[in-house]
């Protein structure tokens, strides 16, 4: 009898959880895109651990950015950006906590490719920020303090 009672709110606990859902609102008519990258087909209002965004904040002083950022399931597109615009992107890990996101950047004639979130970052925010300047890409976990990373190539 009590081995019936363990299952059954084990089972309670795992319908009320698969039937969970999310819903979001853009704060301020501010457009954020919310990513839910979890592998479970059919199941996309599921996660799993916090939500994650990732903000590349273009502070170039000549020229354009162009950056294309993706992860394994998902593609963010080509994005053009103009200096002193934060593009960000909000997500939820998958369920097996491997979600990776990565950039090619472009400006003028120079370019950079890398991983702007992977396994070592999120141990580090929840909220990553990625300054682009002329002379490299800066990263910081609090949005204040930033410490270059890589520089341009070419």
């Amino acid at each position: 009898m009590d081995n019936f009672k363990v299952m059954d709110n084990v089972g309670l606990l795992l319908i009320l959880f698969l039937c969970s859902a999310h819903t979001t609102q853009s704060l301020n008519g501010e457009q954020v895109l919310e990513l839910h990258d979890i592998g479970l087909p059919g199941r996309s209002n599921i996660h799993f651990g916090p939500k994650y965004t990732v903000h590349i904040i273009d502070v170039l002083t000549n020229g354009d950015l162009t950056f294309h950022c993706k992860s394994k399931d998902t593609d963010l597109g080509k994005i053009n950006a103009t200096s002193g615009e934060d593009y960000h992107f909000s997500f939820y890990e998958n369920i097996f906590g491997r979600t990776l996101f990565f950039c090619g950047f472009a400006h003028n004639q120079q370019r950079q490719s890398f991983d702007v979130f992977d396994g070592a970052l999120k141990m580090r925010c929840v909220d990553c920020y990625w300054r682009v300047r002329d002379d490299g890409f800066y990263f910081s976990d609090d949005g204040i303090s930033y410490l270059k990373q890589y520089s341009w190539i070419g």
